[in-house]
């Protein structure tokens, strides 16, 4: 099924080109697997695996390029934050950093150009990608298998939402002629 190749080439690719929606494209593949009955073991694996595989080749990235981030100010600016986080924290933010809006594609980056150890960054890769696959299949492949009796309570209230506009639509055009009927007779017994 392609939604598992796409979940793994979102999962890789959102560590190396942060302007690609990869987030969208995962949870959107997680909720398509759910709505064909597919694998949420499977989908957890290869997410899990596409992200780890991302990770850790900005992380080799980072090692042998690192001092390009150093030459923009702005990304200097938050390489830096990054650097104190993990000067801090050691690898714990490398597990939370995929729950970490925008710099998170700085994370591993950062990591290499400190040259921290490979293995520990390794371990925390996996870790943190298991945990966002799982956190994206419990919600997408949850809706993805609920999606008939949601579409069908849609379709249910569609059509009383529905009535409810055309009652609304025809009260306010039934107002509007009254209104209309009460200044023409004001303009006209106003004018006798």
């Amino acid at each position: 099924m392609w939604a598992y190749l796409v979940m793994s080439f979102a999962a890789c690719v959102k560590y190396l080109v942060p302007l690609v929606p990869g987030d969208a494209a995962l949870l959107g593949s997680v909720f398509f697997v759910g709505v064909h009955h597919g694998s949420w073991l499977l989908a957890i694996t290869l997410i899990t695996a596409g992200g780890t595989v991302g990770a850790l080749c900005a992380y080799l990235w980072g090692r042998r390029f690192g001092g390009l981030l150093l030459k923009n100010k702005k990304m200097a600016g938050v390489a830096e934050k990054v650097q104190a986080l993990l000067g801090r924290w050691g690898v714990w933010p490398l597990v939370l950093n995929r729950f970490v809006p925008y710099a998170r594609t700085l994370f591993f980056p950062v990591a290499g150009l400190l040259r921290l150890p490979s293995w520990p960054v390794s371990l925390a890769a996996v870790a943190g990608n298991f945990l966002f696959a799982a956190f994206l299949a419990a919600l997408g492949y949850s809706a993805g298998r609920g999606y008939g009796e949601i579409a069908t309570l849609y379709h249910f209230y569609q059509v009383w939402l529905g009535a409810a506009a055309v009652v609304m639509l025809l009260g306010l055009f039934a107002y509007a002629l009254w209104f209309r009927s009460l200044l023409s007779k004001k303009t006209s017994g106003g004018a006798g």
